[in-house]
């Protein structure tokens, strides 16, 4: 089976071992000196589940904003295919910072999923803000990170942005859409 899964979704043996047991609900007890945190592992799942949560945010507020859903229907993209890609729209409020913090009670970790800055007077504002979003998943299709478009022209802000590299996004390791192709891919060789 870890062979399987290795070759299938092309993993190292050690995360073959974690997604199996994670998939079937075995937990797992690391050795001291292993070299492997155990809360370590349970905060970056929980940021993971973090990020889950705020795609599925992001593609809700996309329903009821019709000027980033006229983007996306402009650029020739259908409906389908902006469930498929679960494309968004995170708005200028921190309503998810909110939600986060009401549901995962846990403000340290909400700022390690890279959707939120702190000024240096220590007030959280979102990272993404009137952006159309795209969510960047790994090749099992966990939500790792996001990129935005702005919809304005203001030329003061960049126009594409990024999450910033976290312990879970690490732009050199992802590749857009592997999750979605990665089947195609292996048919066609």
């Amino acid at each position: 089976m870890i062979s399987f899964v290795q070759k299938v979704d092309n993993l190292s043996f050690f995360d073959a071992v974690v997604y199996i047991a994670k998939t079937v609900g075995i937990d797992l007890a690391y050795e001291e000196g292993s070299g492997f945190n155990q809360k370590e592992d349970a905060d970056l799942h929980l940021v993971q589940d973090m990020l889950f949560y705020a795609r599925n945010y992001f593609q809700e507020v996309l329903k009821s904003t019709q000027v980033a859903k006229a983007y996306f229907l402009n650029r020739g993209l259908s409906d389908s295919i902006i469930d498929q890609f679960h494309l968004g729209f995170a708005p200028s409020s921190l309503d998810l910072f909110y939600e986060l913090k009401s549901k995962f009670k846990q403000e340290e970790l909400i700022l390690r999923t890279g959707l939120f800055n702190v000024s240096d007077h220590g007030k959280v504002y979102p990272r993404f803000k009137d952006r159309v979003m795209f969510p960047i998943s790994d090749q099992r299709g966990r939500t790792v990170g996001f990129g935005g478009r702005i919809l304005s022209e203001n030329k003061d802000v960049a126009k594409y942005i990024n999450t910033e590299e976290t312990e879970i996004f690490q732009k050199r390791r992802l590749f857009y859409g592997l999750n979605i192709a990665k089947s195609a891919i292996a048919k066609s060789r």
